[in-house]
């Protein structure tokens, strides 16, 4: 699952206990790795809720961050599929 949590106005944003929250419950109920997307101004703010299932992007350019997305919704439509 990929999450974006530092959108283009604070109103949209998830706060640091938020963000953890959902990285929780989407590691224990949903059960599958977390990409986080950040820029690089925000990546150190972050970067320590790393583990062995909870990634933080260091892209550089908006397309590789895009690829993730596109790649994370293929994956989520293979396994559709399948049920």
């Amino acid at each position: 699952m990929v999450l974006n949590p530092f959108a283009a106005s604070k109103r949209r944003s998830f706060g640091y206990c938020k963000l953890k929250e959902l990285i929780g419950i989407i590691e224990d109920e949903i059960d599958c790795c977390v990409f986080i997307l950040c820029s690089k101004k925000n990546e150190g703010k972050i970067k320590f809720l790393e583990n062995d299932r909870t990634f933080v992007s260091d892209f550089e350019s908006v397309l590789e961050n895009a690829a993730l997305i596109k790649y994370a919704d293929a994956e989520e439509n293979s396994m559709s599929g399948l049920q």
